[in-house]
C-alpha cells in the first residue's frame, strides 16, 4: 500500500509544474528589462579653449517628437540627461 500522498495523486507532474511556472516567473524580470526603449546621455560641457562650463544651460531636442529637455551644467560642467528615449537629438 503505497502511503505517501504525493506519490498517490500524481505528485511528480504537480511538482513537475509547479518547476515549469517557477521558471517562468523568473524569466518574466528580465524580459521585461530588455524591452526598455530608453538610455542616457552625459556630457561634459567646454568652450571652444576648451574650458569647462558650469551653470550653462542645455537643452536636449528628440528630432522626431520635438520633445525637449532643459538641464543645467554642474559645478564640474557636466549633464546627465536619463531616461530619454531612443532617437536621434
Amino acid at each position: 500500500m503505497n502511503t505517501n500522498p504525493v506519490r498517490s495523486h500524481g505528485g511528480g507532474l504537480l511538482l513537475s509544474w509547479l518547476f515549469a511556472v517557477g521558471l517562468i516567473l523568473l524569466a518574466l524580470p528580465a524580459s521585461a528589462r530588455a524591452q526598455v526603449d530608453a538610455g542616457a546621455l552625459r556630457a561634459l560641457i567646454a568652450d571652444q579653449s576648451g574650458a569647462i562650463v558650469p551653470g550653462a544651460t542645455v537643452t536636449l531636442t528628440n528630432a522626431a517628437t520635438g520633445v525637449s529637455q532643459g538641464l543645467v551644467s554642474d559645478s564640474a560642467g557636466y549633464v546627465a540627461f536619463s531616461p530619454i528615449q531612443r532617437g536621434n537629438y
